[in-house]
């Protein structure tokens, strides 16, 4: 719309100042395309950032999940040996040196050996050398709560409990 007049400043004021408007239905009609354009672009801007966002989310939610289901199943395939619960159920009650865990548990040397190993790669458990002897200890402060878990489920209930 131009205002009429040359002078497109002077142009918008008529007579005795007045500022000269379209008619009402033309502002309307000019307002809302302008405002429904606008309105849908930024609704639309809307609608695709938040579907960016809970995309993202969506998607690192999952990558968590899946290391920390990484993370329990390595835990708990530690935990699945009938040798390596006894020697954490042992470790419970404190530092225990190599030749303590074999007399305690009735572990021969060789598998004892091993089973230490894996522990100690998990970070289950950590060594402490004192001259020739090898002592462990539980490093891991959530095993001794699964333990907990495992002995109030599994051990009977006359045993002296900790």
């Amino acid at each position: 719309l131009e205002p009429p007049g040359a002078d497109p400043l002077a142009g918008w004021c008529g007579r005795g100042g007045a500022l000269w408007l379209p008619p009402i239905p033309i502002l309307q009609y000019v307002f809302l395309r302008i405002f429904h354009r606008e309105f849908y672009y930024i609704i639309k801007h809307i609608i695709f950032l938040h579907t960016m966002v809970t995309m993202n989310t969506q998607a690192i939610d999952l990558q968590l999940l899946e290391q920390a289901a990484a993370q329990a199943s390595s835990f708990l395939r530690s935990l699945a040996n009938q040798d390596r619960l006894l020697l954490l159920c042992q470790l419970s009650q404190g530092e225990l040196s190599v030749a303590e865990l074999a007399d305690a548990t009735g572990i021969k040397q060789p598998s004892l050996s091993q089973q230490l190993g894996v522990l100690r790669r998990q970070r289950l458990i950590a060594p402490r050398k004192d001259g020739k002897s090898v002592f462990y200890q539980i490093s891991e402060p959530n095993v001794l709560v699964i333990l907990q878990q495992l002995y109030d489920m599994f051990c009977p209930e006359g045993e002296h409990r900790k």
